[in-house]
């Protein structure tokens, strides 16, 4: 009973994996001239929001060399200005 559904997965796959190769080879660069440049920076007001950890649990000789256990995601960096 589940090879059948194991084909029908496997040939969705396929089909899926088949249209993606089509868009990407319908890909074009282009030229863009006089494109344009963003500048400036970006104030944070009120408290600075609380970090989030994730526990490391992946290839602890390269993630975690210290052994800490959990590491802060560093998405969002706000210095002593508020500014990030």
């Amino acid at each position: 009973m589940m090879k059948p559904r194991i084909q029908v997965l496997f040939a969705a796959f396929l089909l899926l994996a088949g249209g993606r190769s089509t868009a990407q080879v319908e890909y074009q660069t282009i030229t863009v001239k006089d494109g344009g440049t963003i500048a400036g920076s970006v104030k944070w007001s009120g408290p600075v929001p609380k970090i989030p950890s994730v526990l490391i649990n992946k290839d602890p000789d390269v993630c975690d060399p210290q052994s800490l256990k959990k590491r802060d995601l560093e998405r969002l960096v706000i210095d002593g200005n508020g500014e990030w």
